[in-house]
């Protein structure tokens, strides 16, 4: 791709507002036009959007809870009548099981992020309000492993300190939250 004396050179863009190409589908274009149809996405409409998404996750996982609870509550049920040998085993196994449990929880989180971001640019909570997660430097969307970690451990980093993670996005230029600086991306709101 060449710049045109109008276009700055690749890389050197200014970070917001953005457009979008009619190029490479999941790849926009940063636009230094004040007016551009494409902004940051706004701090209360990605808080929706997390409800949303976090509603749709507990419907997935909820069978799953339900079978693991009613599991764990059988074999305590059963250690609880067996000797302190059994005991012992079976607190073992409670564990594998919290393990198995929090291994479909996580596998779950990188199926439904990195799908939807790899493949749509945004989760259905996002898509709602037509927003969009794009990788800062490649403009393009963001793949299953930057997508898990951006969810899971970005957003556990954005929330531990009183949210202050969540909070700073109100003040950032491009709306970017901790966990978006983290792992370089920018969520915008599309004018589709």
């Amino acid at each position: 791709m060449t710049s045109s004396p109008t276009e700055p050179p690749v890389g050197t863009e200014t970070p917001t507002p953005v457009s979008e190409t009619a190029g490479e589908p999941g790849q926009i274009k940063l636009d230094v036009n004040p007016g551009s149809r494409i902004q940051p996405g706004g701090v209360l409409i990605r808080f929706a959007a997390v409800i949303i998404d976090g509603t749709i996750l507990g419907f997935i996982l909820f069978p799953i809870v339900i079978i693991g609870a009613i599991t764990v509550g059988v074999v305590y049920a059963v250690a609880s009548v067996a000797d302190f040998e059994g005991l012992l085993s079976n607190s073992l196994l409670v564990g594998a099981l919290n393990l198995i449990y929090y291994a479909i929880c996580f596998l779950s989180a990188f199926f439904y992020f990195g799908w939807f971001y790899k493949n749509k640019g945004a989760t259905p909570g996002k898509l709602i309000f037509k927003l969009q997660v794009h990788h800062v430097e490649s403009g393009r969307y963001i793949g299953y492993w930057h997508a898990f970690g951006r969810e899971t451990l970005g957003k556990f980093i954005s929330t531990i300190v009183f949210l202050l993670g969540y909070l700073m996005a109100v003040s950032h230029p491009e709306k970017g939250a901790l966990h978006d600086l983290i792992f370089k991306t920018r969520v915008v709101r599309s004018a589709k």
